[in-house]
Order: C-alpha cells, then sequence, then structure tokens
C-alpha cells in the first residue's frame, strides 16, 4: 500500500527543495532504485536538473498566469496590452505648457514650431508653439493672447501609405508628448490636398462612421506609440499612395515645471526675440509616461465611465485620464454640500507641481467635461485643494546599545519617514491620517527605537484684506480639543497681526479661544502677560472644528497670512470634501523631532518625580 502512494509525484510543489524531494520519494518507491543511495551517487545530480528543470517550468507557468491579468501582471507591455482589452491607451510623456502674451509695436504672424527660451537656476530651456499665431490690435499694440507654448522640439513626420505591405507601421518618435500629436493626410507626395483637415483622436467606437477621418492611438512594445487608422467600416482608411503627416512636441524635460512663476515687468521667465512675452500662467502639466501602477488603477474605472461622466467615479477618472498633470482628484454632489447647491457637481483637483491650477486649465478641464460627456443639467464646478497644515511634535526614544545611530542621525530617519508619509499616503483627497499608522512608521526606522511619543496640532492660513473690515470663516474639519465649557487653557492660538484698539492704538495682537466658544484678541504687555482687547472677535464651534472671525480689521501682518492653529480632540485626522492634509516643509515649526536615549529617558522620568525639597515622590 505504501509503495502504490510512492508512485504518485506531488506536481503541486514550486519550491526547489520541495520537488526534489518529491522526485527522490517517487523514485525510492519504484522496486527498480528502492536500495539506491540518492544522497552519494551521481542520482542525486540527476535529481538536481531534474528538479530545477521542473521548478523553472513551475516558475515560467506561473509568470505567464500572471502576466493575463491587470492586477498581478508586472511587465508593463503585459499591463499595457491588457488595458487595450479595456478601451484605454496610457498617457504618453507630457511635455510642461505655459501660456504667455506676445507683444509687438507692429503686427505680426508667428509659424508653427517658433522657438521661445526660457532659463532658470543656469539652465536653458526652449519651449515652442505648435500652432501658427497671429496678432489682433489692442490700443496702440498688436497682441497675440493665451498663446500655449510647450517645452521641447516642435517635429515634423511623414509616412507614404502602401497598403500593399500589411506590416507596415506609423511609429512616433521617443518622447513624442501625444497630446500635441496633430495627424493630416494628404494625397500624395506631390499634391498636398487635404492637408488643411486634421484628423481626430477617435474616441467612441459607436459613433464613429465609415467616412469619419480618425486615427487610433496605442502604446506598443518598447513603449513608443503607434498610429493606425479605420478600415473604411469604422473610420476612413487612407488610399495607397497617400501621405501621412504628423506633427508633435518631442519634450526633452518633462520635470520643467513652474516656469514663469516669477515673472515681473522688469525680468520676463520667456523670451522672443523682437517681441515682449509676459506669462499669463507659469508652466506646468510636465510629466513622465503614465506608471504602470497608475495605468492599473484607470484602465478598468476607465471602462466603467464609458467616457461619459455620469458618476463621481466618472468624473474624477476622465480629468485624470485627460490631464496627466493632475495627481489626485476629489468629486462630490451639491446636494451633499452644507448649505446644499443642486444641480452642480464640485470637482477638487489637486496638479503634481504645487496646490492649484491657473485658471486657463481649469476652464479647459471643465469645457472637456461639458463638451459631449456630461449630463446636460449638471453644471461642473472646479475648486482648489483646501490645504489643512500638520504640526508634528516627536519624541523618539532608542537603545543606543543595539545601534551604531546617533541621536542626530535617528532623527535624520524620522524626519525622512514622516514626510514620505505626508507625501505618499496624505497630500491627496481623502487622504486620512490614522495615528497609529504614523507611529508605528517610526518605530520601523531602527530595531533600536523602543518607543514614539507624538503630539499632533492642525494649522489654517488666513489670508485677511488689510484694513478692511470682513468676515471669515476657517474650516478644520475636525473636531477641536474642548474638556469642557470654561477650559481655562485656550486650544486656539495664532501668529501675530497689527490691530487698531478702540482708540485707534496700533498694537500686536493675536487670537486665542475664550474655552468657551469665543474668539477674543490680546496683546502682550511689557512684562509678557496677555491683556485682552477684543472678548468678542468671533466663534469656535469645537464639535465642527469652525471659525468665525466677525469685522476682523487687521492692518498689518507678519509675512503673508496669519496662521491659526488647533488642538484636535482625536488622534486621527481626517480629509474631508477637497480638504488636503499636508505639511509646510518651508515652516521650521511644522516637523519637530527630538531623538534620546532610553538612559536619557530614565534620567528625565527620574528627575520629574524629584520635588523641590529633593525627596522622591512614591507611588507614581
Amino acid at each position: 500500500m505504501a509503495e502504490e502512494l510512492n508512485k504518485n509525484l506531488q506536481v503541486s510543489e514550486l519550491d526547489f527543495d520541495s520537488i526534489k524531494a518529491s522526485l527522490k520519494s517517487y523514485l525510492q518507491g519504484q522496486e527498480l532504485f528502492k536500495d539506491y543511495n540518492f544522497e552519494g551517487s551521481g542520482l542525486n545530480y540527476l535529481l538536481d536538473v531534474l528538479a530545477y528543470n521542473t521548478h523553472y517550468q513551475s516558475f515560467y507557468a506561473n509568470m505567464v498566469a500572471n502576466e493575463m491579468f491587470l492586477d498581478t501582471a508586472i511587465k508593463r507591455d503585459s499591463v499595457v496590452s491588457i488595458a487595450k482589452h479595456l478601451g484605454y491607451t496610457p498617457n504618453s510623456i507630457r511635455s510642461p505648457y505655459a501660456i504667455v502674451n506676445i507683444t509687438n509695436n507692429s503686427s505680426f504672424s508667428l509659424e508653427a514650431g517658433r522657438a521661445f527660451t526660457a532659463s532658470v537656476s543656469g539652465e536653458s530651456y526652449t519651449f515652442v508653439t505648435k500652432e501658427n499665431i497671429t496678432s489682433k490690435l489692442s490700443g496702440s499694440q498688436h497682441v497675440a493672447e493665451n498663446v500655449k507654448i510647450y517645452e521641447g522640439e516642435f517635429s515634423t513626420l511623414s509616412f507614404v501609405v502602401n497598403n500593399n505591405n500589411r506590416n507596415q507601421k506609423f511609429i512616433l518618435p521617443e518622447n513624442t508628448d501625444t497630446s500635441t500629436l496633430t495627424v493630416r493626410v494628404t494625397n500624395s507626395i506631390t499634391d498636398s490636398t487635404g492637408f488643411s483637415t486634421k484628423w481626430q483622436l477617435a474616441s467612441n467606437l459607436n459613433e464613429i462612421k465609415n467616412t469619419d477621418k480618425v486615427y487610433h492611438l496605442q502604446e506598443t512594445d518598447n513603449g513608443r506609440f503607434e498610429i493606425y487608422f479605420g478600415d473604411n467600416i469604422v473610420g476612413a482608411k487612407p488610399a495607397d499612395r497617400n501621405v501621412i503627416i504628423c506633427q508633435f512636441v518631442i519634450t526633452r524635460n518633462p520635470d520643467a515645471n513652474g516656469i514663469g512663476r516669477n515673472d515681473t515687468t522688469l525680468r520676463r521667465s520667456f523670451s522672443l526675440e523682437g517681441f515682449v512675452v509676459q506669462t499669463v500662467a507659469a508652466s506646468a502639466g510636465g510629466s513622465s509616461p503614465e506608471s504602470i501602477r497608475s495605468i492599473k488603477y484607470n484602465a478598468p474605472r476607465n471602462y466603467q465611465a464609458q467616457d461619459r461622466a455620469v458618476t463621481q467615479n466618472d468624473f474624477a477618472t476622465m480629468v485624470i485620464r485627460d490631464f496627466p498633470d493632475i495627481e489626485t482628484a476629489i468629486v462630490w454632489d451639491g446636494q451633499d454640500k452644507d448649505p446644499p447647491e443642486y444641480g452642480k457637481v464640485f470637482i477638487a483637483l489637486k496638479p503634481k507641481v504645487g496646490l492649484s491650477l491657473d485658471t486657463p486649465t481649469k476652464q479647459s478641464i471643465i469645457e472637456s467635461i461639458k463638451r459631449n460627456r456630461s449630463i446636460v443639467s449638471i453644471v461642473p464646478e472646479i475648486l482648489d485643494p483646501d490645504p489643512l497644515y500638520l504640526l508634528f511634535d516627536v519624541r523618539v526614544v532608542f537603545d543606543q546599545s543595539r545601534t551604531t545611530q546617533t541621536p542626530n542621525g535617528i532623527r535624520s530617519l524620522a524626519i525622512t519617514q514622516i514626510r514620505n508619509y505626508v507625501d505618499q499616503d496624505l497630500e491627496k483627497f481623502d487622504g486620512d491620517l490614522y495615528y497609529s499608522k504614523l507611529i508605528g512608521l517610526v518605530d520601523e526606522i531602527s530595531d533600536s527605537v523602543v518607543g514614539t511619543e507624538l503630539k499632533l496640532r492642525l494649522q489654517k492660513y488666513l489670508s485677511p484684506t488689510i484694513n478692511t473690515t470682513t468676515n471669515y470663516s476657517l474650516n478644520f474639519n475636525n473636531e477641536v480639543f474642548h474638556p469642557n465649557d470654561g477650559y481655562q487653557t485656550p486650544v486656539l492660538s495664532s501668529t501675530g497681526f497689527d490691530y487698531k484698539d478702540d482708540t485707534n492704538t496700533v498694537f500686536r495682537g493675536f487670537l486665542e479661544d475664550d474655552g468657551s466658544g469665543a474668539l477674543r484678541i490680546y496683546k502682550l504687555d511689557t512684562f509678557g502677560n496677555r491683556v485682552i482687547v477684543y472678548s468678542n472677535a468671533g466663534s469656535i464651534d469645537y464639535k465642527k472644528g469652525r471659525i468665525t472671525l466677525i469685522n476682523f480689521r487687521p492692518v498689518a501682518i507678519e509675512g503673508s497670512v496669519i496662521k491659526i492653529t488647533v488642538l484636535p480632540k482625536n488622534q486621527n485626522i481626517y480629509a474631508n470634501e477637497n480638504q488636503l492634509l499636508t505639511l509646510d516643509i518651508t515652516d521650521s515649526e511644522a516637523l519637530q523631532v527630538v531623538a534620546i536615549t532610553t538612559l536619557q529617558e530614565k534620567n528625565m522620568q527620574l528627575n520629574n518625580r524629584i520635588t523641590g525639597n529633593g525627596s522622591i515622590i512614591t507611588g507614581l
């Protein structure tokens, strides 16, 4: 009976040692080999070969199975191929673009491909137009307004159609920004008829007729993009000897975002000889080709949306797909707002660079949504992210006998870990902070860490209108610490601002709460004591985390904003609607980290237990 069992090979094993043991067990169960020494004979080497071969075949079969499904595929070619079945084309590399006004004393025309230069930190960039530009008279000047210029090189590539070659492909060069692609088809190399007509990128196949001049786009195996055409059934097919003319921008530096932010009349960011170039919107939108992770996320959602913006997820998926410089998006119905705004859908967008989009980009997104994609009665509105700044006060205790790291080394590791957590988990909509997860991440920076203590505060920035009486409202959207009415220690504080008292005397003021829901403005006397000047400057709703300032009229502020800080009630912090949890890396007080050894911790605890007369308090 035992011999019968040994005659069956275990075919489910994937581990090399297990495969070899299974083969050995099988051979030992055979009459011919039962007395062989498998450890000390040549059969041991043969078993190794068989086990290796079986292991390789199992690994290969496992990889083939993995690459067949979007969730488990690893190779980019596999992910792109599966996404193609869902009707999704990954985004190519994107060229940063800026919007400028071009001015001259006389009328002018600029041909497509005209080069503009920019220089930042000693590095030079070239931006080009992709359309012909013609000026219009504005007052005494001739101006071309809202001209898009793209970083890189404007290029033209032509193909002669050969319908006898079934393997003919129309492949675009590496680093082509397909969003800038223009496709035209002319009769022949000697007949330019048809050049004035642009062929459009196909979208919804159900709406394409046999005469529609559309082209399709797909990513090839080597990461470059290929254009192809219809078959005269779904879309027109170019005739033999027709010439396909492709014009596009090849980007050289997709990370050249932000050029033009410091544009002034005395120092222009972009230059074109003989012209004045004024920046309307700084360069933005540059990005690398869509990542595998992004394709896996967007392809199924794009398939669900079917190129229509009906549900909330449809809106978000479509915007992220069509505008790759958008890092994260969130959508909610107007009926969910407080108060409700029926008939609207609100879209909050965060770009990959900075916190807000420029006005032309917002308008472009809204037009894209409205154009044949959204329900007629729904009005989309784009909102900027509402940043909620986090202030961390961290103490890390570590055992110095278990590491070669110094306290400064442990501190640096903790700072890096917290910043990475904010960048990867929080700086996106619905990115909530979970206290236990953050503590766990800090504990993991070194095996020597024995404990982490973290205190958290929340901060909002207020940009008041100077010398103007106005009401302001700030929403933390998280409950503020308030153990009871009349709690003596203020849980709200602010940076300083200049204010006038009832005698019109200017003083340096600060905000705080009175523990019962009222906000007050105080100043410091010569001894550093608080003196309440106005006891009813507004209110704080501790439960909702909402602050209201009434008739607030500062005459000057420190820096560009007033920073208002509160102590949250809960350890977990949640981002609601367009709120975004973030860290102001320019604020030296935003991330305070101290690393101490276990010995220092024990000494501190001991000192805390010693009373003023030197005796030790017991029982604590």
